[in-house]
């Protein structure tokens, strides 16, 4: 698979849309398990899978072709966990894949 771009938002462009900023800032579990459904995948993927959300943020990218590493994903999702989710439910959006 060719990958050919970028995300299509930036890592700390979160009031780009204000629900899901909320949404992260306030229950970080719930925008975990609704992405994780957005992609296809259960709940228990990102609630009882060690490293559930990692592999839900590089289905995306691999899906979405964007740019990345599975070492990118796993150090953004490390430091910046409400941050990325907020991107990743952003990038959905953008790319009308189930919406919140």
């Amino acid at each position: 698979m060719q990958v050919t771009s970028d995300w299509s938002t930036k890592l700390f462009g979160c009031m780009e849309d204000e629900h899901t900023c909320l949404l992260g800032a306030l229950c970080t579990p719930c925008l975990a398990c609704s992405l994780a459904r957005q992609l296809g995948e259960s709940c228990c993927v990102v609630a009882c899978v060690p490293g559930g959300v990692f592999a839900l943020r590089t289905k995306l990218r691999m899906q979405q072709n964007i740019e990345g590493s599975i070492c990118d994903d796993c150090l953004t999702l490390s430091c910046c966990c409400p941050f990325a989710l907020c991107q990743m439910a952003r990038e959905l959006d953008n790319a009308e894949i189930g919406r919140l």
